[in-house]
């Protein structure tokens, strides 16, 4: 049956993802991790269903699957076979080619693909999905976030919808303000040592989100910050208040700033919502100011 989803409570999405951590084998100690991880998250699945224009059984692509919680609230409550949902993860830097496995959720079996997605085409055809989900991935890219938006804008119909949520500013006051000045944020490390995919690589501010969408053929109907998930974690609820606190303090008393500086409440939270409706296939892809980049793949 076709149509948009019932909005779900916060009690319904919990029960899916302990049902689905339920099946999953592990240790105890990766079972008591994976355990602290959804207690985390329920509050922003729960609000990326809520929130997600999407249509029962419509195509879904989802970018950054893995540990496959958001898979299984986007199969359950959208009402997605194996034929409509598509779950990507990234490979290593120096991977070649594209994997296909699958995953177990519900009690069927879901196509999994694992390649570089900033060196590698996805594996799709043009106008395949309704919609791109790509949580907490950009951050993690090393050389280039913007190929993976053109590569979803390339696999979205036209009036499809990429949702593109990152995390923006609640490591350090330095960090902070420079998100909510909307200042570029750079995050230099070693790359030698392990994987560098599993670190964060950059920072984004609200502002270049909505431009990364809106110079490369999308509509940007929403692009806030706010503060769903973690609300276990003392610290980052700490700094998430405390941030707010300060951007409020700001905009009150600070009316001789405020002409210069630009809306500062939708930008505290810990993670950044971007929403955009593709209204065009790109030719090539084009970058806000600022951005940089690395060519080729290379450091």
């Amino acid at each position: 049956m076709s149509g948009r989803v019932a909005p779900v409570s916060r009690g319904e999405v919990g029960k899916v993802l302990r049902d689905f951590e339920a099946t999953r084998p592990g240790t105890p100690g990766e079972k008591v991790e994976r355990e602290r991880y959804r207690a985390n998250i329920v509050g922003r699945v729960q609000a990326l269903v809520n929130w997600l224009p999407h249509e029962r059984g419509a195509p879904l692509l989802e970018l950054g699957a893995e540990p496959f919680l958001v898979s299984a609230a986007l199969a359950r409550f959208f009402e997605l076979p194996p034929s409509s949902l598509a779950l990507v993860d990234g490979a290593g830097m120096r991977d070649a080619g594209v994997r296909r496995g699958e995953v177990a959720l519900h009690g069927a079996v879901y196509p999994h693909w694992r390649l570089n997605a900033e060196l590698q085409p996805l594996p799709f055809p043009d106008e395949s999905f309704q919609t791109v989900v790509c949580i907490e991935v950009i951050e993690h890219l090393l050389f280039d976030p913007l190929r993976i938006v053109s590569e979803a804008n390339r696999v979205l119909r036209p009036g499809g919808v990429l949702l593109l949520s990152t995390s923006p500013a609640v490591y350090s006051w330095h960090v902070t303000l420079r998100h909510l000045l909307n200042l570029p944020i750079e995050m230099g490390y070693d790359i030698a040592g392990g994987d560098p995919y599993a670190r964060h690589a950059r920072l984004f501010s609200v502002r270049e989100v909505r431009e990364m969408l809106e110079m490369n053929g999308f509509d940007v109907t929403r692009a806030f910050a706010c503060s769903h998930g973690y609300e276990r974690d003392p610290l980052l609820t700490l700094k998430s208040r405390a941030m707010k606190a300060t951007t409020h303090l700001i905009e009150r008393f600070s009316g001789f700033v405020a002409p210069i500086l630009p809306p500062l409440r939708e930008k505290a939270g810990q993670h950044i919502w971007v929403f955009g409706t593709r209204t065009q296939r790109i030719d090539r892809i084009r970058y806000p100011r600022g951005l940089n980049i690395q060519e080729d793949g290379q450091l």
